[in-house]
C-alpha cells in the first residue's frame, strides 16, 4: 500500500507563559501575529480553530466546581491585563487551563480536553501546539501531535516570523491568504510593505518564490518589484528588491548598538547578569553574530 500524504493540522494550540508573554509583558509582535493567525483558514475552508492551553494554579484537593471556576475567572482577568483574551473568545471554548483538566502539560489529557472544549473530537493528530518548551514539544510529537517551539533555539524566534512558519505547516499556499503574514514579516524585518503578490511557485527545497511588489513609505508607498523567497521553514530567507538583494545589516547593527548600550550582551562564555539578553558568539565565516538568550523588559 501507498504511503499517504500525513493532512495538515486542522487545530491550533497556543502556550501562554514564554511563547506569548515574559514576565508580565506581552512579547513583541505577538499581538499583531495572533491576529494573523486568526483569519487563517484550514483545507477545508474553515477558519482555524485557535485555542489557549496553559499551566495554572491547582485547585486544593477536594475543592469543588465552585474554586476551580473562580481559578479560571482569575487567569481570564489576566489575559485581559495582557490584552490577549479577545483572541480566544468564548473564554469557556477557547480557553483550558490544568486548573480544569487535574493536571499539567504535556499531559493528554489536557490536550484532549482542550479538543473537547472547542466541540471537537480528541484527535490529537489534528494538533499543532506552539511553546516555548523544548521537552513539551517532544512530548506533544510523541502523543502524535505536530509541534513548534519558539524561542532562541526552536522553530522560530520572532512573532513576526511565526505567521509564515506556521502557515507552511498549516499547508497554506493561496496567495491572499499568505499576504498579512508576509506583511508583517516583511515590514519587521526589512522595512518593506507588501503592496501586491503576483504569484507564487514552489521551490525545489521545499520553499516558495514570490514575486511581488513592495514599498518603504509608510503612507504613500512606490511600488518596486521584489522577489521574495521563503525557506523550508516558511520564514522568508532572502529578499531581492528591483534586482538588488535587501540587506538588513544596517539594521542588525543598530539593533546590536542599542543593545550594548543598555548592557544587554554578554560574552559567549559567561552567565547572564542581570538584564542582559544576548551573547555575542563566532557564527560562520568567522562572524560575531548575536543570540537571544532569554527576554527581559527593556
Amino acid at each position: 500500500m501507498e504511503n499517504q500524504a500525513i493532512p495538515p493540522p486542522s487545530v491550533l494550540l497556543l502556550d501562554l507563559g514564554g511563547t506569548l508573554e515574559y514576565g508580565g509583558v506581552v512579547l513583541p509582535d505577538a499581538t499583531r501575529a495572533l491576529e494573523v493567525v486568526s483569519d487563517f483558514r484550514t483545507s477545508s475552508g474553515q477558519r482555524l480553530p485557535m485555542a489557549l492551553v496553559s499551566d495554572f494554579m491547582m485547585p486544593a484537593p477536594g475543592a469543588g466546581s465552585d474554586e476551580i471556576e473562580r481559578l479560571f475567572r482569575d487567569y481570564v482577568d489576566m489575559l485581559s491585563h495582557l490584552g490577549l483574551a479577545s483572541y480566544f473568545q468564548p473564554a469557556e471554548q477557547r480557553i483550558t487551563l490544568s486548573t480544569q483538566a487535574g493536571v499539567r502539560k504535556p499531559h493528554r489529557a489536557v490536550f484532549e480536553l482542550a479538543l473537547e472544549r472547542l466541540g471537537m473530537a480528541p484527535r490529537l493528530d489534528a494538533c499543532v501546539f506552539v511553546t516555548e518548551s523544548a521537552e513539551h514539544v517532544g512530548a506533544c510529537r510523541a502523543l502524535g501531535m505536530r509541534a513548534l517551539r519558539f524561542g532562541p533555539d526552536g522553530d522560530f524566534d520572532a512573532w513576526s516570523a511565526g505567521p509564515l512558519v506556521l502557515a507552511r505547516l498549516l499547508g497554506i499556499r493561496d496567495a491572499e491568504a499568505l499576504r498579512p503574514a508576509l506583511d508583517l514579516r516583511l515590514d519587521r524585518r526589512f522595512g518593506q510593505r507588501l503592496l501586491r503578490v503576483e504569484s507564487i511557485a514552489d521551490a525545489g527545497n521545499g520553499g516558495a518564490r514570490i514575486s511581488a511588489l513592495v514599498g518603504d513609505a509608510p503612507d504613500t508607498p512606490t511600488p518596486v518589484a521584489a522577489d521574495i523567497t521563503l525557506a523550508r521553514s516558511g520564514d522568508i530567507a532572502a529578499l531581492v528588491v528591483d534586482g538588488f538583494p535587501a540587506d538588513a545589516r544596517v539594521d542588525a547593527d543598530l539593533y546590536r548598538r542599542v543593545l550594548d548600550e543598555n548592557a544587554r550582551i554578554a560574552p559567549a562564555d559567561a552567565e547572564l547578569p542581570p538584564g542582559a539578553t544576548h551573547t555575542l558568539e563566532p557564527g560562520p565565516g568567522g562572524d560575531m553574530v548575536l543570540r537571544r538568550r532569554r527576554y527581559s523588559i527593556l
